[in-house]
């Protein structure tokens, strides 16, 4: 669990395909590995305030009321998968496979995946107003959710309401939930 929650503050995806394929190998205890994708969830909620509240503190009032929920729902569900143990026991288990949590790959993907991101939603802002924003970075959300906070954060000041920006958020944060 705590290998997971670490690993959920740089990508939930990640954690969550890595604990899925586990499962899907047998390898683990399911009950643990699906209270740590649950438990993945819950960092990311918290990662998107956190990662909002610095980079375009102006949405995270509005943005906190539709993520709050989330985060504890997330919470709730790790509380209740972890009892149900196979082996009866609270700590243990089987063994879990570590990988490297250092891999350099996702970060220059990550930087690309920015820079397109947010030359399209610019233009796009421009060409189709803030529908054609609220789906690019929706799409987006579909790959990282952190692409589209960093976005919305380097718009120039007053381009969109805090309401605005927050309603453009959440798309992403709940594709990449249920993508995920």
């Amino acid at each position: 669990l705590a290998t997971a929650a670490a690993g959920a503050m740089v990508s939930s995806t990640a954690v969550t395909a890595s604990l899925a394929d586990q499962m899907r190998r047998s390898e683990g205890d399911p009950a643990v590995l699906n209270a740590g994708i649950a438990l993945a969830s819950a960092v990311m909620f918290a990662r998107v305030m956190a990662l909002t509240g610095a980079l375009a503190g102006f949405v995270l009032p509005k943005l906190a009321i539709w993520a709050v929920p989330g985060l504890v729902v997330s919470l709730i569900g790790t509380a209740v998968l972890l009892p149900r143990r196979r082996d009866g026991t609270h700590s243990g288990g089987g063994a879990t496979q570590l990988r490297n949590p250092f891999a350099i790959t996702p970060a220059p993907v990550l930087m690309v995946l920015v820079m397109m991101l947010s030359v399209a939603a610019r233009w796009v802002l421009e060409q189709f107003g803030d529908a054609g924003l609220a789906t690019v970075l929706a799409l987006s959300g579909l790959v990282d959710v952190d692409s589209a906070i960093i976005t919305i954060g380097h718009l120039p000041g007053g381009t969109v309401s805090p309401t605005l920006a927050a309603l453009v958020l959440m798309p992403p944060v709940l594709l990449n939930t249920l993508f995920k």
